[in-house]
């Protein structure tokens, strides 16, 4: 089966969905949101996967020979994902919704073969570097502000110290 235009134009509308329903305002939207978003996830890394498993009814998995309708078809996928993640996805107002895109993005980069992230890689690793300052915790930012301000330079070298091995320790630098 191949991925088409029309899968290309659904997947990107149910990521759509799955954002703004994570920043609407009301809390059983959001719930729901929450777990639409954990399964389009979940399709997305798997569609984006070229040797994806297919589990039978009788609860035997068997594997997709890698064919190179599959290879074309799951480079697709990861593709306009990627694309749309990087784009649109990081840049939401809603942390709920970036940090449902963060991951998605991390899943899709786990499986996805270099070929297929070769022609998204500029726009995806300034994506990524803006990502792990923009999930940083916003004490952190207050406390540097504080820092400089006092005379201990000490301190503010410390707190730079650990901003510095938080970045480099979580899944988004990993992933870098």
């Amino acid at each position: 089966v191949s991925f088409n235009a029309g899968a290309a134009v659904r997947l990107l509308r149910l990521w759509r969905m799955c954002t703004r329903a994570l920043d609407d305002v009301r809390l059983n939207v959001r719930e729901s949101g929450d777990l639409l978003a954990r399964s389009v996830k979940s399709l997305t890394t798997r569609l984006s996967d070229p040797t994806a498993t297919i589990a039978t009814n009788d609860g035997s998995t068997f594997s997709i020979m890698p064919t190179q309708d599959a290879e074309e078809s799951a480079a697709a996928a990861a593709g306009t994902s990627l694309n749309w993640l990087v784009v649109y996805g990081l840049n939401l107002p809603c942390a709920e919704a970036t940090g449902v895109c963060v991951s998605a993005l991390l899943g899709i980069i786990e499986v996805a073969r270099p070929s297929t992230l070769r022609s998204v890689l500029p726009q995806l690793i300034g994506s990524l570097a803006m990502a792990i300052s923009g999930l940083e915790p916003a004490a952190l930012n207050y406390l540097q502000v504080r820092a400089s301000a006092s005379s201990s330079t000490e301190r503010g070298d410390q707190l730079e110290r650990l901003r510095l091995q938080m970045a480099q320790s979580g899944p988004i630098s990993e992933a870098l």
